[in-house]
């Protein structure tokens, strides 16, 4: 493993099984298997699902933390534990019912774009239910492609309020 390379931020869903309970065990095993360091999360929220086919409701939230390894390493590490904790992807499915869902959203100021690795996470900036819990964990972060701060892209969401469902600690 590498010194310290970058301050990360991943997100977490779950809208099945007790949502809260997985929320929790993700961060437990992000900590414990090395992923993040310095692990600091935010509150989770109850938001819709993005598609009909999705399922219920889902509880989001952000871990931001220190990590040694590189994007490609962490995004690895992130797929292993969601099949651990019973995610199943299907080729050609995107989206549907899941347990855990852990989205890899920023690698410090770097962007990445390369086959089945895109940071910072594409569709970040017009999420809500990312921005609102990074806002929380790094009040100062920027998207690094465009410059802005968490705070100016939640500024221009039309919708940047969500209730909150609990704490992860």
């Amino acid at each position: 493993m590498r010194e310290r390379t970058a301050d990360v931020a991943v997100a977490l869903g779950s809208n099945t099984g007790d949502r809260l309970l997985l929320l929790r065990e993700a961060l437990r095993r992000m900590q414990s298997e090395g992923l993040l360091l310095d692990l600091r999360c935010s509150h989770a929220y109850e938001t819709p699902p993005e598609r009909p086919g999705d399922g219920g409701p889902f509880l989001n939230a952000v871990a931001a933390g220190a990590t040694r390894h590189s994007a490609g390493e962490l995004l690895a590490g992130l797929l292993d534990l969601e099949r651990a904790m019973g995610r199943v992807r299907r080729a050609g499915v995107h989206g549907g019912p899941r347990p855990i869902d852990l989205d890899l959203v920023l690698f410090g100021d770097q962007v990445h774009q390369e086959a089945g690795l895109e940071v910072p996470h594409p569709r970040f900036a017009q999420r809500a239910f990312v921005l609102v819990p990074l806002a929380e964990v790094m009040p100062h972060a920027r998207d690094p492609r465009t410059g802005r701060s968490v705070h100016s892209l939640l500024a221009s969401l039309p919708d940047a309020t969500l209730p909150r469902a609990g704490s992860l600690k």
